[in-house]
């Protein structure tokens, strides 16, 4: 009789079910579950002009959009005619430049695979780099994180394949962290606030539970001692993120800080060593 009851259906059953949650927690303690993301929100959400068909996929900020942008969608790559400045990427598959639109200035960003592996991944078992940014960027203004936001994303496909992605976000007339932090800066004397915003930001990401998967000086403007974080399409966020995790999360943005300010100025790496201990996270 005993042995007919671990052998029955409802055991496994309910060992399965309980082993397969079990899993689930710790994997989503260990690992990002957003490799696909949805755009069905912004479909549905009238702030927000979304268009689709098998080859094109765009989503605009309403306060943006004019009628004439329906060029950008037929033909993406003119969103880099007004380009005033085009950046130099270290990821041979991304463009980046600074271009002018009605008069304002924005930066826009073309992402593309590069091998024909990272082609066949672009299946709908992970989003594009442009639609990744665009969810994050307006994610991140309703955590109130600051951060480049996006105002245009275009995707160019054949049903389930993504060949390119593009991004048009919001420019900020800051400095790149690397150039802010240097001994020769002008803004010496505006560090300590500059770095204890930048510990609040990696803290309120930590609890946020999103993961910068390249978080670096580089990747951040500060404009008026304020950071604001760029490359969002390297973000990810964790489901069950436990207290343990957040805090190894936190000792990774704080330890690679850490590392780029000893590389670029010891008077600044000082500095941001006491804020840390005066903040005492």
């Amino acid at each position: 009789m005993k042995a007919h009851r671990i052998y029955s259906l409802d055991f496994w059953v309910i060992t399965l079910m309980v082993c397969g949650c079990a899993v689930y927690l710790v994997f989503g303690e260990l690992f990002p579950s957003d490799f696909y993301l949805s755009a069905r929100s912004f479909k549905k959400n009238p702030n927000f002009v979304y268009q689709k068909d098998n080859f094109r996929t765009m989503i605009s900020s309403k306060s943006f959009y004019r009628e004439e942008f329906s060029i950008y969608y037929k033909e993406p790559e003119r969103l880099f005619e007004g380009t005033s400045y085009l950046f130099s990427s270290h990821y041979k598959n991304t463009k980046v430049a600074v271009v002018t639109i009605n008069g304002l200035h924005y930066v826009a960003r073309k992402f593309q695979p590069d091998n024909l592996w990272a082609y066949l991944l672009q299946l709908p078992f992970k989003s594009s780099n442009a639609l990744r940014a665009w969810y994050y960027g307006h994610m991140l203004s309703k955590l109130n994180i600051n951060a480049s936001k996006p105002v245009l994303m275009i995707e160019k496909r054949i049903g389930p394949f993504c060949f390119s992605s593009y991004l048009l976000s919001s420019y900020i007339s800051g400095d790149k962290g690397d150039e802010y932090f240097q001994d020769s800066s002008p803004f010496k004397e505006s560090w300590p606030e500059a770095s204890s915003n930048l510990l609040k930001m990696l803290e309120k990401l930590s609890l946020s539970k999103i993961m910068h998967y390249n978080i670096c000086l580089n990747n951040f403007i500060i404009k008026d001692n304020k950071p604001y974080l760029i490359d969002l399409e390297k973000l990810h966020k964790y489901p069950f993120s436990h207290k343990i995790h957040q805090k190894k999360h936190y000792n990774q943005y704080f330890s690679s800080i850490e590392k780029d300010l000893m590389e670029s100025t010891l008077e600044g790496y000082n500095i941001f060593q006491e804020e840390s201990l005066r903040i005492n996270f």
